[in-house]
């Protein structure tokens, strides 16, 4: 998930009136059932309906996952659902989502050079579709229920239609040219993605040479060769002006080789800049805030506090900014405003980075007011959740005497 997208709302939740369009065809398709059903039968029914929601969207999935396997593409997760998370899992190398909201899904696909393929693509992004019309077709093929005497046959009937009704709905917008919300952050339907395929088919020669750029690019990262990287990255972005990707890397690229002052400089730019993305420009307004906060530039204080404002009027629900705004308030010791924040990012927030530094700076927040004893509590689950991350070494290194005392 994006963490500056979206947050979830009732809109994505009302996923959960799917039921509602199977019941009122239930009742044109059968008005006088010999079988009067009861307050709780209705509620089976709801639950019932919502279950096979969920099991056409697992279906759909599951096309995807199977043909990616086939095709030689590697997935890294997939998402059954949207709206609020409900649980996870690891299955193989990849890792499975299962949201509250019974209303699409999404499969996400390591890039590879497998992925510039188009015979390889369309067998993945139509397999999904195809996978589901299996259910689909045998609904509809199904036997016919003369008469609905029981809550066995009215359960049969009200399944069978729902099938249909929800399964065809879904096949027909995955087909549509969409953009649609998973986990409070935009992805393409499959028509979109195929679309868009079409459209592209002149680019993939140049988008497989940018990839391998790429894995160049990562590799001397990963070998702390960042003056070649920073080289290298910038020749790619004067050979490629109108990818806006290329000037946030190089960012980060003086960032880890330890020049905060250029990257700084780099972010300003972008903000003189106009986004069309709102949530692209709370991104770069957060990463200049954090300069105060993970690199120690205390001087930035007051701007990372008036970045941090304007980001959150570009996405306010973004967790990970309340998550920043939280450390800023810490840091300019108005802790118990910082706690409250920080506490709500820890509980609600999905992501790593968050959970960790949030609770990082939940410890600086309890041993600023002297409860060294919840200090240490909160800086032993941050570093269970990221021992590594810079924040958290810089805390618990602050702390270490505080506590152990």
């Amino acid at each position: 998930m994006n963490r500056y997208s979206a947050g979830h709302n009732l809109l994505q939740a009302s996923a959960f009136a799917a039921p509602v369009l199977p019941m009122m065809i239930l009742a044109a398709v059968y008005p006088h059932p010999l079988y009067v059903a009861t307050l709780p039968d209705l509620g089976f029914l709801w639950l019932l309906g919502l279950g096979v929601s969920y099991g056409l969207i697992a279906v759909h999935e599951t096309g995807h996952a199977i043909a990616a396997r086939l095709v030689g593409l590697e997935l890294t997760s997939i998402t059954i659902g949207h709206w609020r998370k409900l649980f996870s899992f690891r299955l193989g190398s990849f890792t499975v989502t299962v949201r509250a909201a019974p209303s699409s899904g999404y499969v996400a696909a390591k890039l590879s050079p497998n992925s510039f393929s188009a015979p390889r693509v369309v067998v993945f992004l139509l397999a999904g579709v195809a996978t589901e019309l299996i259910p689909v077709g045998l609904a509809a093929l199904g036997p016919d229920v003369p008469g609905i005497r029981s809550f066995g046959d009215l359960a049969l009937v009200f399944g069978r239609i729902t099938v249909l009704c929800i399964g065809t709905l879904q096949v027909l917008e995955n087909l549509l040219p969409i953009e649609g919300i998973v986990a409070g952050d935009k992805h393409p339907t499959d028509g979109l993605q195929l679309l868009r395929l079409w459209k592209q088919r002149h680019q993939r020669p140049a988008q497989r040479q940018l990839f391998a750029d790429g894995q160049k690019l990562d590799a001397l990262r990963s070998a702390k060769r960042f003056t070649e990287a920073i080289e290298f990255a910038t020749n790619l972005a004067r050979q490629h002006p109108d990818n806006e990707g290329f000037l946030p890397l190089i960012a980060s690229l003086h960032l880890e080789a330890g020049d905060t002052h250029t990257a700084e400089a780099i972010w300003r730019s972008l903000l003189a800049h106009p986004c069309e993305s709102k949530t692209k420009r709370a991104e770069q307004l957060d990463q200049l805030s954090c300069l105060a906060l993970y690199y120690d530039r205390v001087e930035l204080l007051p701007e990372a506090e008036a970045w941090n404002n304007e980001a959150l009027r570009y996405a306010p629900d973004a967790i990970t900014l309340k998550g920043t705004r939280g450390s800023i308030l810490i840091e300019l010791g108005r802790i118990d405003e910082g706690i409250v924040l920080e506490r709500e990012v820890i509980k609600r927030s999905e992501c790593k980075i968050d959970q960790a530094v949030g609770s990082a700076y939940l410890a600086k927040a309890y041993a600023a007011k002297g409860d060294f004893t919840e200090a240490r509590r909160w800086i032993d689950k941050a570093c269970a959740i990221d021992s590594d991350h810079f924040v958290v070494k810089r805390i618990a290194g602050e702390l270490m005497p505080k506590t152990v005392a």
